[in-house]
């Protein structure tokens, strides 16, 4: 396949990537004025709480997938085993700053969190597995804004790296897997139903997060 399909892609993700910039959360971070440590707080308590589902659900996409394709199960199974410990980080991130690791793990998410995280198993298991590397897509790719976003961190919240392993290790992590994702997106979306599934996928994952963003946004106000 040309990348024909990934420019499509990108050209349908753009407008909703551009709106998690107009967040309240994103603006907070980007602005020069100080924002609260209860927006960092909050942004890694919710991150952990979709994040520690995020390896799981990609994984799940192997029962679904043809046992005679196995190289886009090993694709499957490696990319989540890379992710199935993310979660830590934001724990490590939030001790770093206070917060007890016990407490974040007994928390429940904001309806908003758990919704995104439902909609991730859902669309795993009931529709085109492959239709979760649209997600996977963008997610990753996330990865080319750390170089604006830790900066910022360190604007507002004087963390020194350590204590933003979060963003600053997916930083590097991700551009890698965006590329591999792009990769098997090139091989193995061949079919116009897998295409039309990763677009679908991709554009509503990154749609609903914008929502996600907002919910941090007001919890950190709650509790500033």
């Amino acid at each position: 396949m040309s990348s024909n399909f990934i420019d499509q892609l990108k050209a349908a993700l753009a407008p909703e990537q551009m709106r998690l910039w107009q967040t309240r959360l994103a603006k907070a971070l980007i602005a020069d004025d100080k924002a609260p440590l209860s927006i960092w707080r909050a942004y890694l308590w919710e991150s952990y709480h979709y994040v520690k589902h995020n390896g799981v659900n990609q994984a799940l996409a192997v029962l679904r997938t043809p046992v005679t394709d196995k190289e886009l199960q090993i694709r499957y199974l490696k990319h989540a085993a890379e992710e199935i410990d993310h979660d830590l980080l934001c724990l490590h991130d939030l001790e770093k700053i206070g917060v007890a690791r016990e407490t974040v793990i007994a928390s429940r998410p904001l309806p908003e969190t758990a919704a995104f995280s439902s909609f991730l198993y859902d669309f795993v298991m009931r529709e085109n597995p492959i239709g979760r590397l649209g997600y996977s897509y963008w997610a990753e790719g996330s990865a080319d804004y750390g170089d604006v976003l830790i900066p910022r961190l360190k604007h507002h919240f004087g963390l020194p790296d350590d204590a933003m392993r979060f963003v600053v290790e997916h930083r590097d992590l991700d551009r890698g897997h965006k590329a591999a994702c792009e990769k098997t997106i090139e091989k193995f979306a061949l079919k116009k139903e897998d295409q039309e599934a990763i677009l679908y996928f991709g554009v509503a994952t990154c749609h609903q997060f914008f929502y996600v963003l907002e919910a941090m946004y007001d919890r950190a106000m709650r509790e500033a």
